[in-house]
Order: structure tokens, then sequence, then C-alpha cells
């Protein structure tokens, strides 16, 4: 969030628990409440649960496929957005950003992936039915970022 108040915006950081919860709809109450609008929205792809950063060869590694990780970021995206939107409908700088990721990389377990495939999905219909309107919606894959939480499991 420093960055975009360094560039002369002010960002609102709502975890995947901010709009999982029954008080989802809050940081855009608030964000209606302070601005009345939200110029982007970044929706990242899923939870990425430490196990799944372990190599394969590690003896203790047990196979997994973690529903948590599936789920709530599914159904984080599309709270999210669906909150968002009304925020964004009619701006021409409306945009919103689904971190993603490609597939077939075998890095995690396979309910990492189908939450990508959904988000992809998601963001390629959620586009022509948002075309008239505004925002406009994507899909990216950056490959493996350098955050903070990656980075402390080298």
């Amino acid at each position: 969030m420093d960055e975009v108040t360094a560039a002369g915006g002010r960002g609102v950081f709502v975890t995947r628990h901010g709009v999982w919860t029954t008080a989802r709809s809050r940081p855009f109450e608030r964000v209606s409440r302070e601005s009345g609008h939200v110029d982007v929205l970044v929706n990242n792809a899923a939870l990425i649960h430490e196990d799944m950063l372990k190599p394969e060869s590690d003896s203790g590694r047990k196979p997994s496929i973690s529903p948590t990780s599936s789920t709530s970021g599914s159904v984080g995206h599309y709270v999210a957005t669906h909150h968002a939107i009304p925020l964004m409908v009619g701006r021409d700088n409306g945009l919103i950003v689904n971190v993603s990721f490609y597939g077939g990389a075998r890095m995690h377990d396979p309910a990492y992936y189908a939450c990508a495939r959904r988000l992809d999905a998601f963001a390629a219909t959620a586009a022509a039915d948002l075309a008239t309107v505004r925002p406009a919606i994507v899909s990216l894959w950056p490959g493996i970022v350098s955050t903070e939480r990656v980075m402390g499991f080298r």
C-alpha cells in the first residue's frame, strides 16, 4: 500500500478473510464513504499452504489437495468483485486484476490450479458482461512472486 500512497493514491488492503466473513461488505462500504469509488481491485489466486511450497523430495511432504485454497480463493474473488463493481461502473479507469498462475507447473496442489482456472474463466466471461459499463477485468499470470511469505520458505 505504500507504493500506492507514494504514487498519489490511497490503497486499502483487504485480506481474504475480510471478504469471506459475514462482514464482507464492510471494506467496500468504507471505501464508498471515504472516496466514493474504486479504481483498481486486485484478486490473488488462492491461499498457498506452507506444505505446498516444500519440494516433493522432502520425505515429510504428504500429497495434498487443499479445499481451503480452492474454495476460499474463488468465493472471495467473486464476493470482492461483486462489491467493487458498483463503485467502478461508469468510470473510465476502473480495473479488476485477477492474479492467477499458469497451469501444469506442478508446484502446488491440484486445488490451487483449479482455483486459478476458475479465476481465469471468471475474468474471461465477466469481461464480456462489463464491456459496455466498465470496469475492465483481466487475469494475469506473473509466475512465482517473491512475496515475504514465499521468500520465507526458501
